[in-house]
């Protein structure tokens, strides 16, 4: 996604743009598109929400024998910006998809734990160390420069989507073990009425 913007600095009014848009704030009068609203979680997994970069790599993916699957449980209501937090979805299901072994699984998944709704995405890939899990969601930070240079990006993806998250109240973590895949987990608040 970055990379088609044409460069760094692009990328970094990108990464300004899509701080603002996550805001649950009230937008400017007329922009209909950064209301916060109430909305499902499967109409950021399973519908046309999903922005279409996030399968840039699907025809990749298909030749590599990659498969997707989710698992979303229904009634799951979220109180945000829907396009903002599909966008995390989107980084999230791209870096899976560009990291997974050949013939691998990438999974979603959404459920309730407590008060909150999990969306997780898994992979079955050559994983991240510990100590670089500390560090994925820094800005320009790379696990490998050599395979991300390869595989496209500028390491803001994991920090744009952090943002947004945090934006909403939420939190997002990585589990992670080397060369048997990486979990990235989001957890927000249910929409009030939902609780």
């Amino acid at each position: 996604f970055e990379r088609c913007l044409g460069g760094l600095s692009l990328t970094m009014v990108v990464e300004s743009f899509f701080v603002e848009w996550s805001s649950p704030s009230t937008p400017a009068e007329g922009d209909e598109d950064e209301n916060p609203e109430q909305f499902w979680a499967d109409c950021i997994v399973e519908q046309d929400e999903i922005r279409p970069e996030a399968y840039v790599q699907r025809s990749h993916a298909e030749q590599r024998e990659i498969q997707f699957q989710t698992f979303i449980e229904p009634g799951l209501a979220i109180w945000g910006n829907r396009h903002a937090l599909a966008h995390v979805l989107t980084n999230l299901v791209s870096n899976a998809t560009k990291y997974s072994y050949e013939g691998g699984v990438v999974t979603v998944r959404a459920h309730p734990r407590g008060t909150g709704v999990l969306l997780e995405v898994i992979d079955v890939g050559i994983g991240i160390s510990p100590d670089d899990q500390d560090r994925v969601f820094e800005r320009f930070y790379r696990v490998d420069k050599g395979r991300s240079r390869a595989r496209g990006g500028t390491g803001l993806g994991l920090a744009i989507s952090r943002d947004i998250v945090e934006h909403h109240q939420g939190t997002i973590r990585c589990d992670s073990k080397p060369n048997e895949g990486t979990t990235f987990t989001v957890d927000l608040p249910l929409a009030p009425t939902a609780s």
